[in-house]
């Protein structure tokens, strides 16, 4: 009877887990991207635990769903009134 074979996984962002977790990981250049920032930005924010991260080796990769919650809850809704009102300023 032979083995069964072993699916070769890539070591890439749109692997999916076997277990259909939805589990998305995406390494430092998706992520930046996907936040519009440099990559040495994401290396700092993990470095000094900002942003959800995940450690798998020497590998940084980013879980989506921990990074758009982790955003939802960094989110302001801006100032609602302004300081001054800029309308009646003499110029």
């Amino acid at each position: 009877m032979s083995e069964p074979k072993v699916p070769d996984y890539p070591f890439s962002s749109n692997f999916l887990p076997p277990w259909g977790s939805g589990l998305k990981l995406l390494n430092v250049q998706e992520i930046a991207d996907l936040l519009g920032v440099k990559k040495s930005t994401i290396y700092q924010w993990t470095s000094q635990g900002f942003i959800p991260h995940v450690k798998i080796g020497k590998l940084v990769r980013f879980n989506v769903d921990s990074v758009m919650k982790w955003l939802n809850e960094t989110e302001t809704g801006g100032r609602k009134n302004r300081k001054y009102d800029v309308r009646n300023l003499s110029i």
